[in-house]
């Protein structure tokens, strides 16, 4: 639960970080800055491999498949909100 919870905490950090430059960025670009973890310009496979790492261990089912709508949740930002919606619930 620590991991997901510290790897929850990475995504959140890294949407922040992107959002101030967001407005001024086509839609292309915001997805590829949200791979370029070093920001050097240049997206590496090690940069993609690791997020979707994350976003796998965050968002998967189940049965460990990782849906298209989870993953939409994941890039707008709203399954972190249905998350805490569902932690308060069940406190």
């Amino acid at each position: 639960m620590k991991s997901l919870v510290s790897a929850a905490a990475f995504l959140l950090l890294l949407f922040a970080a992107a959002g101030s430059k967001a407005q001024a960025q086509t839609p292309l670009q915001r997805h590829a800055a949200f791979f370029d973890s070093n920001k050097d310009g240049k997206v590496y496979p090690s940069e993609t491999y690791s997020k979707w790492t994350v976003l796998y261990s965050l968002g998967k089912d189940k049965n460990g498949f990782l849906q298209k709508e989870t993953v939409r949740k994941v890039l707008n930002g709203s399954l972190f909100y249905e998350w805490e919606r569902a932690r308060q619930s069940s406190s």
